[in-house]
């Protein structure tokens, strides 16, 4: 909803005043959004039942971001193994009899496939030289350690030349090997770029075959050996790896089971002591109703005006 004001400017003056006031060039509108406080974010979330940690008072702890992952979205336990068939959430508000406008609904989002991408990065006054090797650390003493790889190596098993007498041009001795050898990361694609600064270059590791957020890889300086003035060597993570499984493409689970869309439903003002619990069924909740609606589709965001006057929870 919009407001708006208009202005003669009657204290202008000269010929400004006489051009706008005399000549009927118009009003000066100014216009303002009737924004008024979230009654939301103050309320008291329950819900019908809880599933995968998705709890009601995420759906107004003011944050939209419909991806699962980020912690921020309800989820009932439909279609789980505690199925709830008539999944209901409700908010309360402070005060009984709560004057009602405008409503606004999120749903939450399908998180597109992400692999994880991390940067190794070469760099030195002149060309490196020299040999590094990797860690990876899955937590609960689970730590990997590459081969000696080296600082030249060639990307990927496909660039390796069988009885190559230069290290990191042999079999086996990719920058691919040494990472798939880590059975638990999988398949990678490596590809290399020069280095934005100094001489160098950077490694890209895209981790195909790991699904989610993969640790962070680490140097392991033990049996690293940079032997040119100035070298230096940093890994990075470039683009995180997604890691919710229920809404992620790389899964597979049919689309309609990750999405769970919110839509259709009803959306509902009660009364000043709504109990949901203690409805038989959607029709006893709709006859308790002071103010209903039914949501058949709608994008990400659906706006509902509630009629004038609505007092309720």
């Amino acid at each position: 909803p919009m407001q708006y004001t208009g202005s003669m400017m009657s204290d202008l003056g000269g010929s400004e005043h006489e051009a706008r006031h005399y000549h009927g060039l118009g009003l000066d509108y100014i216009f303002s959004d009737l924004v008024d406080e979230n009654l939301a974010l103050s309320g008291v979330t329950t819900q019908s039942t809880t599933g995968f940690g998705g709890v009601a008072s995420r759906a107004v702890d003011g944050n939209t971001d419909g991806y699962f992952k980020y912690g921020s979205v309800t989820h009932s336990a439909h279609n789980t193994a505690y199925n709830d068939p008539n999944p209901w959430w409700q908010v309360r508000m402070s005060q009984k009899e709560q004057p009602i406008g405008t409503i606004v609904l999120w749903d939450r989002q399908l998180q597109p496939a992400v692999d994880e991408i991390q940067t190794v990065t070469i760099r030195a006054w002149a060309l490196p030289t020299g040999v590094f090797s990797l860690r990876v650390d899955f937590g609960e003493n689970e730590t990997y350690v590459t081969d000696e790889i080296s600082v030249q190596a060639v990307t990927t098993t496909a660039a390796e030349r069988r009885n190559s007498e230069v290290f990191g041009q042999g079999t086996g001795e990719s920058v691919q090997s040494a990472l798939e050898a880590i059975r638990k990361l999988g398949r990678v694609a490596v590809t290399r770029r020069e280095a934005d600064t100094l001489v160098g270059h950077v490694y890209a590791i895209t981790f195909l075959g790991y699904a989610g957020d993969v640790p962070q890889l680490t140097v392991n300086w033990n049996m690293t050996s940079m032997e040119t003035v100035g070298a230096e060597i940093d890994v990075d993570t470039e683009r995180p790896g997604s890691t919710n499984e229920w809404y992620n493409y790389n899964h597979n689970s049919a689309q309609s089971r990750l999405y769970g869309s919110m839509f259709p439903c009803w959306v509902m003002v009660l009364k000043d002591d709504p109990d949901p619990m203690h409805f038989d069924s959607l029709e006893d909740a709709l006859e308790a109703s002071v103010w209903s609606t039914y949501v058949e589709s709608a994008e990400r965001t659906v706006t509902l005006i509630a009629d004038k006057g609505v007092l309720g929870q």
